[in-house]
């Protein structure tokens, strides 16, 4: 077990990316709704780049005390550290629901991160069938070797790094998860016979000796048996005949470059020297390039507090209750594969007018989402009725009979309707508000 860990981690460096320093960005966010809109606070401290301070001082004017700033916004929040945020207010008779939410730094741009993950694995195959051609296209069964590099290897490539990525996202909610995603990888290559259990549990020869693996993976597809290979694939076992191979291939490779006067990678992309030493660290762990699946500068800390007056009914962070906000901090994710959000909604509802109508407090937290999302989607007729039923209603006996029997107008029910299974449009609704009176929901 301890050997299939230790391959677990050399096969997945590509995604470590270890930003360390006493000197880290750091930034603390507080958002506290006001009448008027939202208080934003932030302050910092360590190393922040010069652009940064500037767009801060350029938008909250100065400071409320040192690396400190705080304006209200009257709803969506500036581009302070860089993302995207929102704050929203919904409003009804029953009460509001105050949501935000807010993207911190990176792109979100997952298609086309998948783009250039797909590009640079490309790169490295092109660049694997381009050097074996140059070796071996003389060799009467290379064709078959190309074939299985072109299609095979290629896709199955790509295939392992999504599987390593969403391991990793899913990490970041489930911490056992990505167990089951390494068993899924292991899987994946035992079932293609790239390898077999006990192969992958005891020395990690396709990490250690990856071109040993290639030669492996030459001679399977070549149709050599281990024993009889042609002496063609001999420079992918030994290392100065492999480097010597290396190097003519360049210096050939320059000059037909030249010749043609085109280049022969983007800039963007690994080059050929950089694809061969990725390969020395394991084949299926290309090193490609540390920013291929780079979502954003994740470097700095962030801790963010959002106050709320009630407890949110959906959030993706840590509700305080003594403290009444939620917080967040990207210091628990375990990894940096989508860029850092966060999100809270809460209710407050409108005690006056539920008590006045229903004598408690019938609908708060998703409930009163629900019915305000509910309402707005009523046709002007519908609202307008909906609104005179519920304006009519007061604390008595028979509310709850006055509800269950509440239909639209322009309800028509067959014959085989029920009271229990009426089809009019108000029955959620209808059901939710009578829970409400049943459960007198704490204000």
């Amino acid at each position: 077990m301890g050997r299939t860990v230790k391959f677990l981690l050399i096969f997945v460096f590509l995604f470590l990316a270890v930003l360390a320093g006493c000197d880290k960005e750091e930034y603390n966010i507080e958002i506290n709704p006001q009448k008027n809109g939202v208080e934003r606070k932030i302050s910092y401290s360590g190393n922040i780049p010069n652009q940064v301070k500037e767009r801060i001082f350029s938008i909250y004017k100065k400071e409320i005390e040192p690396n400190t700033f705080c304006a209200v916004f009257e709803a969506n929040m500036p581009n302070d550290v860089g993302g995207k945020s929102y704050y929203t207010t919904f409003s009804s008779d029953m009460g509001d629901i105050t949501c935000y939410s807010e993207r911190i730094r990176g792109d979100d741009n997952i298609y086309r991160y998948s783009q250039n993950l797909q590009r640079h694995i490309n790169r490295v195959i092109d660049f694997l069938i381009e050097w074996f051609e140059f070796e071996l296209k003389n060799e009467p069964n290379f064709i078959q070797l190309k074939t299985f590099l072109d299609t095979n290897l290629r896709e199955d490539t790509q295939n392992l790094m999504l599987y390593l990525w969403l391991g990793r996202i899913v990490e970041d909610y489930n911490r056992d998860a990505n167990r089951e995603f390494m068993g899924r990888i292991f899987q994946y290559l035992q079932e293609r016979d790239y390898f077999t259990a006990k192969e992958l549990a005891e020395k990690n020869s396709m990490l250690n000796e990856s071109f040993d693996f290639l030669y492996k993976l030459a001679v399977k597809n070549m149709g050599y048996s281990p024993g009889d290979a042609n002496k063609s694939l001999l420079f992918l076992k030994d290392s100065e005949l492999r480097d010597q191979s290396f190097v003519n291939f360049q210096n050939t490779k320059a000059l037909i470059n030249k010749s043609s006067e085109k280049e022969n990678f983007s800039c963007s992309e690994p080059n050929d020297q950089e694809i061969y030493e990725i390969i020395s660290y394991g084949f299926f762990g290309f090193g490609l390039n540390l920013d291929v699946l780079d979502f954003g500068d994740f470097s700095p800390k962030f801790t963010v507090k959002f106050f709320c007056k009630n407890q949110p009914f959906e959030t993706n962070g840590r509700w305080d209750q003594d403290r009444k906000y939620v917080i967040w901090s990207n210091e628990s994710l375990q990894n940096d594969n989508l860029p850092f959000f966060v999100y809270a909604c809460y209710s407050v509802p409108d005690i006056d007018f539920q008590e006045k109508h229903f004598g408690n407090i019938v609908l708060k937290g998703q409930a009163l989402s629900e019915y305000y999302f509910w309402r707005k989607n009523l046709e002007e007729n519908k609202l307008k009725e909906w609104d005179t039923f519920v304006s009519g209603l007061s604390p008595s006996e028979n509310i709850e009979k006055e509800i269950s029997s509440f239909r639209f107008s322009d309800y028509k029910p067959s014959k085989n309707d029920s009271e229990e299974f009426d089809m009019d449009i108000s029955r959620p609704i209808r059901v939710t508000l009578l829970k409400g009176l049943q459960q007198k929901v704490d204000k």
